[in-house]
């Protein structure tokens, strides 16, 4: 039998490299499609955007078509988008989002479990609000060809009365963000 001095590349999977790149965008606050302009600087940073390995960007705003009524918050203004709108983030080139945020709460309870369903029927990886406390802490997790990527969410500006609740063997829990409790 012969044998050989061919180097091989002993790395079984692209993950091995260590070598990931990633997109950050700061807040979405859409309000309307983003996938019918067609300025050459913008189509420039789309492509930016896709040719990472994972993209992120962070929401700022509510996916709903007004089910649920407004909060009486009293400051500032209630932040919504048509639903419509995630796949116009998904043509950006966006898989992963982050939904912790002061305007989590703007529609209430229902505001957060309407988005987080609009978010799943369009298979967007998610962070940040929940069905309860736990949910909205959870991790989401991103696989890629270049690696699995956890995204985590938190909010230290929201209402009190916008955090997700506990949930426990009597009871299920509040709907609402994951709110990091800080003292000082």
């Amino acid at each position: 039998m012969e044998t050989s001095n061919r180097n091989y590349d002993r790395t079984l999977y692209a993950s091995e490299k260590n070598d990931i790149d990633i997109a950050l965008a700061g807040e979405a606050l859409i309000s309307q499609g983003l996938s019918m302009y067609n300025e050459p600087r913008y189509l420039m940073l789309v492509d930016l955007i896709r040719a990472a390995d994972v993209r992120y960007v962070h929401l700022e705003m509510l996916f709903h078509d007004y089910e649920h009524a407004p909060t009486d918050k009293r400051i500032g203004t209630h932040m919504r988008c048509d639903p419509k709108y995630i796949a116009d983030l998904q043509w950006m080139g966006f898989q992963l989002m982050s939904t912790a945020h002061n305007h989590s709460i703007d529609f209430g309870e229902g505001g957060v479990l309407k988005t987080i369903e609009h978010l799943n029927h369009h298979g967007v990886v998610h962070a940040g609000m929940g069905g309860n406390l736990a949910e909205a802490r959870a991790p989401a997790y991103l696989e890629t060809a270049k690696g699995r990527v956890a995204l985590l969410s938190g909010t230290t500006s929201l209402f009190p009365w916008g955090r997700a609740g506990d949930q426990r063997r009597d009871m299920i829990g509040r709907p609402g963000a994951n709110f990091l409790r800080h003292y000082m």
